[in-house]
């Protein structure tokens, strides 16, 4: 018998919680492990997981129960991070002008007014602020979470008026009752730390009031990362968010962005590999994208990894109004949530656990979450540019949208060029799905402004309605071949249709819940199967 550890137990929807912890914790306990009163190490009031300590076999064991969803440890038991989804610092990809300048819009919100791709829209000098602006569609009383690393309240970008005056809009909240609020940690530069300069140029994309969407939108900021000075239990993220949101009085819509998604993150070797059916022994790093695995170096590799609580949490958050956002990741993977795709099962073992890699990472491709892949604006010849799936960017059927995300300029606290609001803050370019993901959650904040009553699959309709198709190419051709570049995910470009107005107010369209006419497929969704996450399965 193996000695016990914390294990976390979820449940399924609608299944009586009180009963099963009673049965858990008395000496009748449960019918499949009689006489036996399980220590309870966390119980979460507001979340189907709880937290016990058993030994494996009563781990599995348990499994049994119909009630139960999920057994797994916790993540970071089982070595999985919180770990950004951004990977690549370029200005490469969209050079306007040569040069980034703070006082010009970002492409990425161009592009998605347009709709577009046309190279008359490179033609001269930028757009002024004037037409990007949404008007009353800039996300007032909107709750924004930015669920990153620290930001900085003091940059400009966060100011009530865009010329940085009139106090911030970050609200600093202390979510856990046990840390002051620190703006600012220098993490070296570790991506598996806190990261200032990611969550603030996410949150600028997001709401900032230049290079941003909803910018009166309140900005709140909560930090997963393990050495976060928050101290908040990467588990608990979502526990928190539900508590903000269904604590309020004043019915704000809550918007949730994510770029960010847990990972398996492991030493050589890797053992064995099954990739599309077939098994593979042996496999060094070097190999890794030849199996779909992808390494950060030569030392160690990384794979999205599922997290059944969080998957559940999400669930709950969703059901409870709140609208979750999240980047498809990073790692120019096929991310599928087809059963029948022989992607579907890829997994590797590194010598005792499995960890599967085809089926994404939680938060982003939880069941419900709206996921979003990267484009940028590739050149074709001339002056003529096409919107292009991003190299980097994960692709498959579990794409929801794509929102540019390459060359996206918004706010850091260090390095670019000085803000001429304050000097002591900056405004340069990233790439990532860590860019685009703002730009959705960023529309998404603008239109549940107007249309408050929104749920999350309200929006989807919305985002897909207004879409534009069939317009994006593989990355430096025009190759249309959807089963190429995209893997099956749907060629859908997001685009912010602005609403008509009247006397200054927007008024409702009245077919804001359109559903997809344009194409016959339909969005794929998790199958809802239990599963044993005991050894690691992701």
């Amino acid at each position: 018998m193996s000695e016990e550890k914390e294990y976390i137990i979820t449940l399924h929807r609608k299944e009586d919680a009180e009963q099963f912890y009673e049965e858990m914790e008395t000496n009748k306990s449960t019918q499949f492990i009689p006489s036996k009163n399980f220590y309870c190490d966390k119980r979460r009031e507001i979340s189907r997981n709880t937290h016990y300590y058993m030994t494996d076999e009563e781990a599995n064991t348990i499994m049994n129960d119909g009630r139960v969803r999920a057994v797994e440890e916790p993540p970071e038991n089982k070595g999985f991070e919180v770990r950004r989804s951004f990977e690549y610092d370029s200005t490469t990809h969209f050079d306007k002008n040569g040069s980034t300048s703070n006082s010009k819009v970002q492409w990425g919100i161009l592009r998605c007014y347009s709709g577009k791709s046309s190279s008359a829209e490179y033609a001269g000098s930028w757009l002024p602020r004037s037409i990007v602006s949404t008007g009353n569609e800039e996300g007032q009383n909107v709750d924004v979470v930015i669920v990153d690393g620290n930001i900085d309240p003091s940059h400009p970008e966060f100011a009530v008026n865009s010329d940085g005056t009139g106090g911030t809009r970050v609200v600093q909240r202390d979510w856990t009752g046990s840390y002051s609020y620190t703006p600012y940690v220098d993490s070296g530069n570790d991506d598996r730390t806190n990261d200032n300069n990611h969550g603030c140029h996410v949150a600028g994309t997001v709401a900032g009031n230049r290079q941003g969407w909803a910018r009166q939108a309140n900005i709140y900021n909560l930090n997963p990362y393990s050495s976060a000075p928050t101290n908040i239990n990467s588990a608990l993220i979502f526990d928190y968010i539900r508590t903000f949101h269904n604590d309020k009085t004043n019915g704000n819509p809550t918007v949730v962005n994510n770029s960010w998604t847990y990972v398996a993150y492991d030493t050589y070797p890797i053992s064995t590999v099954v990739y599309r059916g077939t098994t593979y022994n042996n496999v060094n790093l070097s190999d890794g994208n030849d199996y779909g695995i992808n390494h950060a170096n030569s030392t160690h590799w990384l794979v999205h990894s599922r997290v059944s609580g969080v998957d559940a949490d999400i669930e709950d958050c969703i059901d409870d109004g709140i609208i979750v956002i999240g980047a498809h990741g990073n790692y120019n993977m096929k991310i599928t949530a087809n059963t029948s795709d022989p992607d579907y099962n890829n997994y590797l073992s590194d010598g005792g656990s499995l960890k599967f890699y085809a089926k994404g990472g939680s938060p982003p491709h939880s069941e419900g979450a709206i996921s979003v892949g990267s484009v940028y604006s590739a050149y074709t010849g001339g002056s003529s540019r096409n919107d292009a799936t991003a190299f980097y960017s994960n692709k498959g059927d579990r794409v929801d949208v794509w929102a540019p995300g390459s060359a996206i300029q918004s706010s850091v606290h260090s390095g670019g060029v000085a803000d001429d609001r304050n000097g002591s803050y900056y405004i340069t370019q990233y790439s990532g799905t860590s860019m685009a993901s703002p730009q959705v959650a960023g529309i998404i904040a603008c239109v549940v402004g107007v249309y408050r009553d929104f749920t999350q699959a309200d929006v989807l309709d919305y985002l897909i309605s207004r879409s534009t198709y069939d317009q994006l190419y593989d990355s430096g051709s025009e190759n249309h071949d959807d089963t190429y570049n995209l893997m099956g995910a749907p060629n859908r470009h997001v685009h912010f249709h602005r609403e008509r107005k009247v006397a200054g107010h927007v008024t409702p369209d009245p077919d804001r819940r359109i559903r997809d006419t344009h194409s016959t497929s339909t969005r794929q969704t998790y199958p809802r199967m239990k599963r044993n996450y005991l050894s690691g399965n992701s």
